[in-house]
């Protein structure tokens, strides 16, 4: 039920209300008493961050509003409406959800889309939200900066009263950037080659890491009995291969996952069996395989690449054959080129670790993340053995956006992982702003639409905001060791216990992580008093005296 309704707000003929973008506003959705009104949006940011904020209004009768943001006023200039802050309008649109996964037949309409902001014709009886991403400028000054947030009637004369809604917005500018922190990987799982402006996206969504799949990344073939690295045979992908490469490392990507295909391609790793006839587990195939991972780790060097990272095929643990296959490739490519890491997906399969985990360099797992965890640390302590170990999750239309802030950072921060991959970018069935056409879901956060723009989903913005979690969690971990905080290090050390563990999905759980792979997380609210704890101990380590900042994005 509606509940009581304030004179205001039927003078008005909508609700207006302000709530985490991480808590959804349907078009069924009613406010709580608690969330309704006109409070100041009260949120914290550090120079060159990201910061987003929700309002929304619940619908009286028939109405058109029309959403606009002020200049934000601080104590050094402005953060400008023109340049800095930007409104989208959160588009609901049916997505796949319930058994069945990717294949779901069952859907339902969701938030999911951040669209241009246009007037909103909002039906009576129903909810509109909109999203306001503050970009505070690398060059602000600390200190407070304010302005209004308005949600405006235009459905009315123009002789007639002006009715608007009107939420203040504070920003506190903290004192402090944050750590670039790229000992951490943040990658996303990339078919081919992408364009110029989805580079831009990524880069500055956080991602520092990506990944090819064969053949749209390295191909083998044969020059004068030798395998070497095709960069020209195929087409204008092939030819821009280098260009491309060189222009993710110019973005700010540290690394790159060379996939040589799905775990189908298990007896054609790279093409390699194709192009030159060689089998896997002949002397000849592992002669042009350690010659072929040369001459990619020589064009790196030579070319100024990110670091080239070896995945001999997708998932093999699904069988014995596929795992045996690996081996070979593993060993093959560490004898010819030891200083190369081979990436090794595990899945959430508990035993691999213990079973492969000294045969990977480092260990992709969308489960067992406890498991893997208390391997690596086992196998550094008790063998002097070092691995590394990264999570990967979803970052898709159908993906809430708490749960996918949660998967981003401060859950692989618990389990000590030193990287974190998303699944997909760019991996759309037919129309990717259609989750029902294809045989499966769309598995891309972004999109770019007929008009040419990329929009992107409210799970995208999520997910940089889970990067910036473990970004103020590895500044508080430098500043602590360096000034020998051994005390702030026992609070974060307490914080880290006390992250939520969240739930592997049900359909993760039943198709043993094919599908669905994410961690749900019920109360997301915690992801934001995470932060606030860190943000306070950063602070405390500069000798600020102030308060702890309020929780961002709370919108209270």
């Amino acid at each position: 039920p509606l509940g009581e309704v304030s004179k205001r707000s039927t003078r008005l003929g909508f609700i207006p209300f302000a709530r985490s973008y991480t808590a959804d506003v349907y078009p069924n959705t009613i406010p709580t008493q608690t969330e309704r009104g006109e409070d100041a949006l009260r949120t914290y940011a550090t120079p060159g961050e990201y910061e987003p904020l929700q309002v929304a209004v619940r619908a009286l009768k028939d109405v058109t509003v029309a959403a606009s943001i002020s200049d934000l006023a601080g104590p050094a200039g402005v953060i400008r409406a023109d340049r800095d802050l930007q409104i989208r309008v959160v588009e609901a649109t049916p997505v796949r959800f319930g058994p069945g996964g990717s294949r779901a037949k069952q859907w339902r309409t969701s938030p999911v889309w951040l669209r241009d902001n246009t007037p909103q014709k909002i039906a009576k009886g129903t909810s509109q939200a909109w999203h306001l991403t503050i970009h505070v400028p690398e060059t602000a000054a600390p200190g407070i900066y304010k302005g209004t947030l308005s949600l405006r009637r235009i459905d009315r004369p123009e002789s007639a009263e002006a009715l608007e809604a009107t939420f203040p917005v504070e920003l506190r500018v903290m004192p402090f950037t944050l750590d670039l922190a790229d000992e951490i990987a943040r990658g996303a799982y990339i078919a081919n080659v992408i364009d110029d402006e989805y580079i831009a996206d990524l880069a500055a969504h956080g991602i520092n890491s990506s990944s090819m799949f064969s053949p749209g990344g390295f191909s083998p073939k044969l020059v004068d009995g030798r395998c070497t690295v095709d960069l020209e045979s195929r087409g204008n992908l092939a030819f821009r291969l280098n260009d491309y490469l060189k222009k993710l490392k110019a973005a700010g990507f540290v690394r790159m996952v060379a996939f040589g295909g799905g775990d189908p391609w298990y007896d054609n790793p790279s093409n390699m069996t194709r192009n030159t006839g060689a089998k896997v587990g002949t002397k000849q195939f592992a002669e042009y395989y350690g010659q072929f991972w040369k001459e990619i780790r020589r064009l790196e060097k030579e070319n100024g690449w990110p670091e080239i990272i070896c995945c001999p095929f997708d998932e093999p643990v699904k069988s014995e054959e596929k795992m045996k296959n690996y081996e070979i490739c593993y060993d093959i490519v560490k004898k010819a080129t030891p200083d190369t890491k081979v990436f090794c997906v595990f899945m959430n399969r508990p035993w691999c670790c213990k079973r492969m985990g000294k045969i990977a360099d480092i260990w992709s797992c969308n489960g067992a993340f406890d498991v893997n965890s208390a391997e690596k640390k086992r196998l550094a302590e008790e063998e002097g053995i070092h691995k590394l170990f990264y999570t990967y999750t979803g970052c898709m239309a159908s993906y809430r956006p708490g749960s996918t802030r949660h998967n981003a950072g401060f859950l692989p921060w618990r389990y000590d992982a030193d990287g974190t991959y998303f699944w997909a970018y760019l991996w759309n069935e037919a129309d990717p702003f259609n989750n029902l056409d294809g045989a499966h879901m769309d598995w891309s956060p972004v999109a770019r639409d007929v008009d040419g723009k990329i929009y992107a989903c409210v799970s995208w913005e999520a997910y940089r905001e889970g990067i910036d979690d473990l970004k103020y969690v590895q500044t508080a971990l430098r500043m602590a060791r360096e000034k020998g905080r051994k005390d702030i290090l026992a609070r974060l050390a307490d914080l880290k216990q006390r992250v939520a563990e969240g739930k592997e999905s049900a359909e993760s759980v039943r198709t043993r992580g094919l599908d669905n792979f994410f961690v749900q997380l019920d109360n997301a609210s915690v992801l934001d008093a995470y932060r606030s704890e860190v943000a306070s101990m950063i602070l405390e380590m500069l000798e600020e005296k102030q308060d702890q900042p309020a929780s961002a994005s709370s919108g209270r």
